[in-house]
Formats: C-alpha cells, structure tokens, sequence
C-alpha cells in the first residue's frame, strides 16, 4: 500500500517528490499535486511557509494539525484525510497527504448546484462518522464548510484542513495507548467503544467561516462597531473573555449548516456583510423556524426533522450519540456498516 512504502522510506525530502501542479492555497501556503518517485503514486503536498508560520503566531496551529493527522492515522480513522509522511526544509515543512481526485464538496455543488436527499444520504452518513471521529480523537473542528469535506478516488468523503482545529479532550494515562479499532466494528450500535472516555475541555476563540459558525462561537465576538474583520486563517477576534466557552456543539452545528446548503443550494444564513451574517445567526431562534417553514415543501419531513435537530441550542443539540443517526428516519434505510460508493455521481 502506499501508507507503507512511504512509511518504510527511512527520511523523505522534497527531492524525492515531483511536482505536478497546484492544487490550492492555503493559510499557511500551497497545496500541489506530486508524484512519489519512490512508488509513482499521487499524493497532495502541503507545503507552509516557516516564516509566515512564526511571523502570524500559528506554530501551534500547525504542530496541532500533524499531531491530529497522526493520530487519526493511529486509529484507522477511515473518513479522516489520511497522512502518509513529514518532513522539511530550511524554509517550509511539508505534510504529504493522501490525494483526493474528486475535489472538495464546494467544487462540486457548484458544478451541480445541490443534491437530492437520496444522493446525499450516504455521504451524510460518512460526513457524521467523519465528525464523530474527529471528537474520538479528542478534537474540534471548527471549520466545517463544504470546501474541507474532500471526495476520494472512490468517491467516498474525507475530512480535512485541520488548521484551525483545537484539542478540547485529554485521554487518561491510566488506560494507555490508544486501541486499534476495527473501522466496520467501530460502525455497530451494539458494539462497546474501545477508545477511552475523553475529559473535555473548552475552546474560546472566535474562529471559522462566518455563515457555517455557530452561535456559541460568536459569545465571544466585538459589537457591531468594532468588529474585526476576519483573517486568512479565519478567525475573528476575541473580545469577551466572559465567554462561556463551547466545545463539540460547534461542530454539529456547522454540519447542520453544510446539509442545508447540499439539499438547498446555499446555507441557511447569509447577508450583505459578514456583520449580517453574525446577526442572522445570533438571532437564529427567530431565523431558522423562519427558514425552515419556507423550505418546508422543498424537502421531506425527516431532513427537516434533522436540520432542527443540528440547528437547534447546544444543550438539545444532536451530534454526540451516533445512535441516533442510526434510529433517525431519514437514514431509516442506510446501510452505516458499509457505505456505498458514490462514484457514480462524479461520472
């Protein structure tokens, strides 16, 4: 396999890649298409500049999102982009990372404007597994959208862009490494997790992108006059230390956002600025039955039953029981041990 023969290479070195083409920019720099000369296979080449890194504070950032990768690849997470290797120059660090041809899900619905609720159905179920995931690992997000959801050679989803994601749970030392799971067990109701309970702690900056962020997310905003306006990493600054704080919630919430926007065509809040935007959303109690009551006919009873699920308060808010995607209607017919192929759509 190719996570093998790049992990057997005793030291990789961007010599032993061969640039194809750029595939993105990112905060911290590019994203290319690169052949391993060593197997011949494509990977996605992260290449972040060191002195942009140290110069913007994000040090942390970055060592934050190895170190996530790692572990993910530890546990087998199967609908977490995969990283195969590491290594840097005097001037960049590079993360060389699994190739996804199919390009991210902004690409394509813009390509086709929305999804039936039948299409979406399974890439559904691997964008929950995927969250659920990433929250095992003890982790958030942060920045859900569908530009960081990527689609596969097969056409299944993997999460990705993992800079602005925060470690908001520590496992017990007293129940050592972690355990290998087996990724279709893993799927079973009935199965008991093998992963240690996570002791949760809480995550205070305003970061993310604006129409997907939630409304625990912007506690800790400026007022309307002083806001600041968002940067290349997509935070916001923070003025409220009395925050409260927030945690996994987040997460759910914006992939509620990102569902609405694959049935419907665009996200439920919008505006003519970004301070629109983070009012729409402040007032969700009055915006989304609002909203939803116009898509009504749009959609079938059970996804509106599961946008208020996801766009509700984050005390009721679903997301952190997995059984419950499984027992909900609209994915009353999904198979969640084995996923199928949504190739078909990309062809």
């Amino acid at each position: 396999m190719l996570k093998d023969k790049l992990n057997s290479q005793k030291a990789c070195k961007l010599e032993d890649f061969e640039i194809k083409q750029k595939l993105g920019q990112g905060a911290f720099g590019e994203v290319w298409l690169a052949v391993d000369k060593f197997t011949g296979n494509k990977v996605a080449l992260k290449q972040m500049h060191k002195q942009f890194i140290i110069s913007k504070g994000k040090k942390e950032h970055v060592t934050n999102e190895k170190k996530l990768l790692n572990r993910a690849k530890i546990q087998n997470s199967r609908f977490l982009l995969t990283l195969y290797t590491s290594f840097q120059t005097i001037n960049d660090i590079y993360l060389a990372m699994e190739y996804c041809p199919g390009g991210d899900l902004r690409e394509f619905l813009e390509a086709i404007g929305s999804l039936e609720e039948e299409e979406a159905k399974l890439w559904f179920a691997e964008m929950i597994i995927a969250v659920h995931s990433l929250h095992k690992l003890g982790y958030i997000h942060r920045d859900l959208k569908p530009d960081n959801f990527l689609i596969d050679a097969k056409g299944h989803i993997k999460l990705g862009d993992f800079g602005l994601s925060k470690q908001t749970g520590t496992r017990p030392t007293n129940f050592g490494p972690p355990v290998r799971v087996n990724a279709t067990a893993a799927f079973r109701v009935r199965k008991k997790s093998l992963v240690a309970p996570l002791q949760l702690r809480k995550a205070y900056s305003v970061v993310g992108s604006p129409q997907y962020m939630s409304p625990e997310v912007l506690k800790g905003r400026e007022s309307s006059k002083g806001t600041t306006p968002p940067s290349k990493e997509g935070g916001f600054k923070l003025a409220n230390q009395q925050n409260q704080g927030y945690s996994e919630e987040v997460d759910w919430w914006s992939l509620g956002c990102v569902f609405f926007e694959c049935i419907l065509g665009e996200p439920p809040f919008s505006g003519d600025s970004v301070e629109e935007v983070f009012n729409s959303i402040e007032n969700w109690s009055e915006v989304i039955p609002e909203t939803l009551k116009l898509v009504s006919d749009s959609v079938t009873p059970e996804f509106l039953s599961l946008l208020n699920g996801f766009l509700s308060s984050a005390k009721t808010r679903i997301g952190r029981d997995l059984k419950f995607f499984y027992c909900h209607p609209f994915f009353h017919d999904t198979d969640w041990d084995s996923p199928k192929s949504f190739l078909r759509l990309l062809n």
